[in-house]
């Protein structure tokens, strides 16, 4: 099995049991479907971490499929991704779709 550190480049499923949740706030993310990292980043921040440096073109609905790894790319360059503490999670509950946008959905929620 192959080992990675980091952020989860995508949609992570947690084993299927029963969980005690704390529910948050209702969070709605808007981010651009497709356009360029370095429209949406930092200059400062665009080498400082492989999430900006493997393309600049991205795509986040392409083919009838949603490519969860480029959206999370984009919610960091957008400064979108969500400020969560060690114990909290985004539940992810709908992903809608505009013209020129992908509109994320969810709660935040915390374990206890």
């Amino acid at each position: 099995m192959t080992t990675a550190t980091g952020v989860a480049p995508g949609f992570l499923l947690v084993p299927a049991r029963e969980y005690s949740w704390e529910l948050g706030d209702i969070v709605e993310i808007r981010v651009p479907l497709k356009g360029k990292i370095s429209d949406l980043v930092e200059p400062a921040a665009l080498g400082s971490s492989n999430l900006f440096t493997e393309s600049d073109e991205f795509s986040i609905f392409e083919d009838n499929l949603v490519l969860f790894w480029e959206l999370v790319r984009v919610l960091f360059a957008d400064s979108k991704y969500p400020k969560l503490e060690d114990n909290e999670s985004l539940m992810v509950v709908a992903l809608d779709f505009s013209e020129s946008d992908a509109i994320l959905h969810g709660k935040i929620i915390k374990s206890i």
